[in-house]
């Protein structure tokens, strides 16, 4: 759930390989207060950071595409006392 009680999807995988099918990673929802995501490389590094519900990642680092993999995420929806926070990992696959 999230901001106003609507539920969200975060999607466990996707493949930024250009065909036009799963090349970002987005996460569905109406979000109405308070957007963040952030994506992680293994060692801890951001690679993607937003705090716009609209922007999604295509899987690059300062233009070049990161290689496949596990990255981890934290999402944090809401404001002050109602704030969802979820952490997990999405896969990228080439």
């Amino acid at each position: 759930m999230c901001g106003g009680g609507a539920p969200i999807f975060i999607p466990d995988a996707f493949s930024p390989n250009g065909d036009g099918i799963n090349d970002l990673l987005e996460i569905k929802g109406e979000v109405t207060t308070g957007y963040e995501l952030t994506v992680f490389n293994a060692w801890g590094t951001v690679v993607f950071h937003t705090v716009d519900s609209a922007q999604s990642w295509d899987g690059k680092l300062n233009g070049s595409i990161l290689p496949p993999g596990s990255y981890p995420y934290r999402i944090k929806i809401g404001k002050e006392d109602s704030v969802f926070i979820k952490t997990g990992s999405v896969l990228m696959i080439d």
